[in-house]
Parts: C-alpha cells; sequence; structure tokens
C-alpha cells in the first residue's frame, strides 16, 4: 500500500496576509483504522500581492480527494466596519480556481471557527505554534471546524482535541 495521501482539505484565512492549513492523510474505507499518515502543514503567503501565490498553492496541493474551505466575506450594508479589499480579492481567487478546476470549496464566517476552535484545543492536537502565526493558526481553525463538523466527520479528532465536551 502507498503512503502516499489521497485526501486533502486545505482552508484559507485570506487577507493582507493569508494564512493556510492544509490536513493530509492516507483514507482506506472500509479498514479498522481508515486514517494513516495523518499531517498538518500551515503558513501565511506573503503581504504583497499573493494572487499567483495563491493559485500555485491550490493546485501543487490538489489530490485525489481534495477540498478547500475559506472563510467567508459578506457584505453587510449599512454596517459600520473596515472592509478588507484585499480579503475580497483573494477569495475571488479561490472561488475561481475551485470553480475551473471544479473542487468542492466551503465557505465558513470568521466567527463559526473561532469561537469553536480555542488555543487549547489546537495546543491539545499538537499544531499550535503560537501567536505570530495568527492568519495561519485562524486557517487552521477553520479547516478542523471543517474536518469535525463539515465532511468527514472525525469524532476522533473531536475526541483528541476536545476531551471534555
Amino acid at each position: 500500500m502507498s503512503l502516499e495521501p489521497n485526501y486533502r482539505v486545505i482552508a484559507f484565512d485570506p487577507g493582507g496576509t493569508t494564512g493556510w492549513a492544509t490536513y493530509s492523510a492516507l483514507y482506506v474505507p472500509g479498514t479498522t483504522q481508515e486514517w494513516f499518515s495523518e499531517t498538518y502543514r500551515m503558513g501565511h503567503l506573503g503581504s504583497h500581492d499573493h494572487h499567483q501565490q495563491l493559485e500555485q498553492l491550490l493546485g501543487m496541493q490538489r489530490v485525489q480527494d481534495y477540498t478547500v474551505v475559506c472563510e467567508r466575506f459578506d457584505d453587510r450594508p449599512g454596517g459600520t466596519f473596515s472592509v478588507n479589499l484585499k480579503a475580497k480579492e483573494y477569495i475571488g481567487v479561490i472561488e475561481k480556481y475551485c470553480a475551473e478546476e471544479d473542487i468542492p470549496l466551503f465557505r465558513q464566517m470568521p466567527t463559526t471557527a473561532k469561537t469553536f476552535v480555542k488555543d487549547e484545543n489546537l495546543k491539545r492536537l499538537g499544531i499550535f505554534h503560537g501567536k505570530k502565526w495568527k492568519h495561519a493558526m485562524d486557517a487552521e481553525r477553520h479547516l478542523l471546524w471543517y474536518l469535525v463538523n463539515g465532511g468527514p466527520r472525525r469524532f476522533d479528532i473531536l475526541k483528541k482535541g476536545w476531551p471534555n465536551e
């Protein structure tokens, strides 16, 4: 059996510095333990225009079963908030890539992941990397919310990261 991942989720926290996080695994359904060779990775794209970096990262991460998760940005007419046009631009790059490549895209409100995944949960899972990685950590929060509540419903991750809940 090849140990190359055939399942990957990449999550984004877009903005001036776009954070990203991936979960990769070899998924073998119907076996006693279905998830093998699991890895988490994360990082930031530069603070300059990074349309090309974003498209390259999306392309390089693609495997057989590939899903993209992205923080949503909704216009709120009449609301008082600061508009991050760069975030909206980068979300557009992600949406375009997923539409052209027929890749599932899940959008999440910022508070969805940030209220569910606390620093303590990341520490229990061994993927807390400190405050200097703020945007990448926020991408990890979106990633974990999706893994537990979205597609694969990974209750084993929930049990490890939220043992008393």
